[in-house]
């Protein structure tokens, strides 16, 4: 986690991951998304592809397996010396992830309809 009174960190992505959705486009529907949709009640648009912009801080080394790749220059760590998800792009420093604060609907997919 980060020091104590470094919060505010504007250039680092809301939520719980370590990047920005910037748009989402849809490709063809697939018996798996159309049993999703029709699990969670929503509309098959389709396999989605997310557009993202990552965390300044994150990055990845491909000389390294993927599920042990990912780090943090934020935090100085990373996923072959710590036990994380950094390689999934699951943040560690816990900066901007109060959804709470973020306001209804802000961690939806862009263009998904509020509920």
């Amino acid at each position: 986690m980060i020091p104590e009174g470094k919060t505010n960190h504007p250039e680092v992505p809301r939520g719980a991951y370590c990047y920005t959705i910037e748009s989402v486009t849809y490709g063809p529907k697939t018996a798996v998304n159309s049993m999703m949709s029709a699990v969670f009640g929503e509309e098959d648009r389709g396999v989605a592809t997310l557009v993202t912009t990552p965390c300044p801080y994150w990055g990845r080394d491909e000389s390294r397996p993927e599920d042990r790749s990912g780090f943090c220059r934020y935090l100085d760590i990373n996923d072959w010396t710590h036990e994380t998800m950094l390689w999934d792009r699951i943040k560690e420093c816990g900066i901007n992830t109060d959804s709470d604060a973020l306001g209804p609907g802000a961690l939806r997919l862009p263009g998904t309809p509020r509920r």
